[in-house]
């Protein structure tokens, strides 16, 4: 989404979806890829962006780098390994209802 500040008003949505837009490409771009998050770097903004989660979300039997992994594979509708754009605003779509109470299933996969 391409927007200039002459040509709309900057509302609290659009500036929360531009914001979203550049924390993932904050992050994303860290391996010289903008494009996708690699495991480490989903990590990255999990423990930096929504401290605690990952924590909440391992179980004993895993490590939190396992966790990211995880996530990555649950979410990853092209199998390339990595989260895209499109599939990180689906985790964090499913990770607002959760918060909210509107789907009681944190941590599970969301496809």
């Amino acid at each position: 989404m391409s927007t200039t500040a002459e040509s709309v008003t900057m509302t609290p949505l659009l500036f929360s979806m531009e914001l979203l837009f550049g924390v993932f490409q904050n992050y994303a771009e860290r391996d010289g890829d903008a494009e996708t998050l690699s495991k480490s770097e989903l990590k990255e903004l999990l423990q930096a962006e929504l401290p605690g989660f990952l924590e909440k979300c391992t179980s004993k039997e895993q490590n939190i780098q396992e966790t990211a992994k995880q996530l990555i594979l649950d979410l990853d509708q092209d199998g390339d390994g990595k989260m895209n754009f499109s599939e990180f605003v689906i985790f964090i779509s499913a990770f607002i209802l959760t918060i909210h109470g509107l789907d009681p299933r944190p941590c599970q996969k969301t496809k």
